[in-house]
């Protein structure tokens, strides 16, 4: 039997069969290949993202050792001024406080970036309350240093204004502050 072109129609299954399974056999190595060119440069974005966030976090962990030393200095400072101050007690906790911080930045100087991590990690879990704790302190003992090297000039605050008085009548002032001259 023909068609209206005049071919006859096969009627063999098998090589139709046969010509479909080497369609798909094409088309399993063409998959293939594309997945193992993919998983191939999949792995090469990957290392070049961790190669980069490694110096990251390296030029972050020298940029902290190198803030931490300059806090530990500030910290030096303070407990200088507070020993002057005949305030011992806490001018040895200041200066044990900045020990400890110098030896934090020589560590950090020292060890491989992933290690650091792991160990902040790992210090942080255990002890929240000391890691809050000591940040606190940090902070307060910070302020009151800089409350206290701040530059006196004797005057209870600092520019001038025009003060009103109960009358109406306006008299210049420091800030609030009548004059003793």
């Amino acid at each position: 039997m023909q068609d209206d072109q005049g071919i006859t129609p096969s009627t063999d299954f098998s090589d139709l069969q046969s010509n479909i399974a080497k369609g798909g056999k094409k088309l399993s190595e063409a998959v293939g290949s594309a997945k193992d060119q993919l998983a191939e440069k999949t792995k090469d974005v990957v290392s070049e993202g961790k190669e980069a966030l490694a110096a990251q976090g390296a030029a972050a962990q020298n940029n902290l050792s190198s803030a931490i030393a300059a806090f530990s200095g500030a910290i030096r400072a303070a407990s200088e001024h507070l020993a002057n101050s005949e305030q011992r007690g806490a001018s040895k906790f200041a200066l044990e406080a900045a020990g400890g911080l110098d030896r934090l930045s020589a560590s950090l100087k020292d060890r491989p970036f992933e290690e650091v991590l792991s160990e902040i990690r790992t210090f942080g879990a255990q002890n929240p309350g000391v890691l809050v704790g000591g940040s606190v302190i940090a902070g307060l003992a910070l302020g009151r240093f800089v409350k206290s090297s701040s530059p006196s000039t004797g005057s209870p605050a600092t520019g001038s204004g025009t003060v009103g008085t109960e009358e109406g009548r306006s008299e210049s002032g420091l800030s609030g502050w009548e004059s003793s001259t």
